[in-house]
């Protein structure tokens, strides 16, 4: 079945997600905090908004939401400085972390492509909302930081078979100072010609290294979601 033609295309995505590394460090020199041992690694649960909008001449914009939060209670190994603020080690400690995502995303489409192939190249400007915190009895402290980061956006979606589509997206951009690589792969079945459902991996991983702040983060998740064409 070759990909239909569409104005405008919304994904719903959700499903699970798991910690497989998040340590921080605030200031950069100060004590490392293993988040993922703190608040637990999961599985917790997420969902994702994209929509996708077709203009003249084989281009578009993309609007992608994707929130992302997670807190879970542990004990520190050690006594921590973070963020200006001492930790006990050996009590009960909370850890939060927030890393909602807004973006948006200009594309176009390569000509000459094979025409089981859909793909869209272009920019992504991306408003990363961030917070992390510890608190225990006594002490508390959060680092809350919101910017904006530009990356290279790739998508695309191929015939398999009648119902059967393989689809893709990815925005990253990497550099000595930090990097953040957002990578999704799907399955998809058709259930009507404008209506279908997703089966997908996706891995996250992003950081900074800089005088405020050290952070390495690898989020790894596994999705399910409902496309319609319109």
């Amino acid at each position: 079945m070759i990909i239909p033609d569409f104005d405008q295309q919304l994904w719903i995505e959700g499903g699970a997600y798991w910690i497989a590394k998040n340590e921080i460090r605030i200031p950069a020199g100060g004590t490392q905090v293993d988040f993922k041992s703190l608040a637990g690694s999961g599985p917790r649960t997420f969902f994702r908004l994209n929509y996708v909008r077709n203009l003249e001449e084989k281009r578009g914009i993309r609007v992608l939401y994707a929130p992302l939060s997670y807190s879970g209670t542990g004990q520190l190994s050690k006594s921590t400085e973070f963020n200006g603020t001492t930790f006990a080690a050996g009590v009960d400690t909370r850890a939060s972390y927030r890393f909602n995502s807004y973006r948006v995303s200009y594309w176009s489409s390569p000509r000459g492509i094979d025409e089981r192939w859909n793909l869209r190249l272009g920019l992504t400007l991306k408003v990363r909302d961030a917070s992390v915190g510890l608190s225990q009895t006594g002490a508390s402290s959060h680092y809350d930081d919101v910017g904006v980061v530009p990356l290279f956006y790739a998508s695309g979606e191929r015939t398999l078979g009648p119902r059967w589509n393989f689809m893709f997206d990815f925005d990253g951009f990497a550099v000595p100072m930090g990097r953040a690589l957002d990578l999704g792969l799907y399955l998809t079945y058709a259930v009507t010609p404008g209506t279908s459902l997703s089966f997908g991996l996706r891995g996250l991983d992003g950081g900074a290294d800089n005088d405020k702040v050290f952070n390495a983060a690898t989020i790894t998740y596994l999705t399910v979601g409902v496309g319609c064409r319109f």
